[in-house]
């Protein structure tokens, strides 16, 4: 597969799928939240995969950034169930979300917008983003 060219927080990248698994072969993998990538059949958060991969510290990005750019590289992501258990047969993205994993998304979603709408000033994305993210983990914990 070829590489992956873009640009994160202003700075220009070049990522490729045998970077990654290089990059991770000698590390343990953390706790996985949401998103999880299967490197050489070790699952491992995908946030800790890109930072590793790129050197960057993981408050860089968000995990949706993340899955993007790990899936565009051809590596596998996949979802957690409400447990934190790895789905394997699952990935990201496809159909065979559950209504109650998608109700669950839904519902950060929603408690990050009413949270950030209620403070003055413009309300950012990316930081709605960030904070759903910390509400769905918190919700599937729950």
């Amino acid at each position: 597969m070829e590489a992956n060219e873009f640009t994160l927080n202003g700075k220009r990248y070049r990522l490729t799928r045998d970077q990654v698994i290089a990059a991770m072969r000698n590390q343990i993998p953390g706790r996985i939240q949401v998103h999880g990538v299967d490197i050489e059949g070790r699952y491992f958060p995908v946030k800790q995969v890109l930072a590793q991969a790129l050197q960057v510290p993981r408050s860089e990005f968000i995990s949706t950034r993340a899955v993007e750019l790990l899936r565009k590289v051809g590596l596998r992501v996949v979802d957690t169930d409400m447990n934190g258990q790895i789905e394997p047969a699952r990935e990201l993205g496809s159909s065979s979300a559950t209504s109650g994993e998608l109700r669950v998304r839904k519902a950060a979603l929603e408690l990050a917008v009413l949270h950030l709408s209620s403070s003055d000033g413009p309300v950012d994305s990316k930081a709605v983003l960030d904070l759903a993210e910390r509400f769905q983990s918190w919700l599937a914990s729950s």
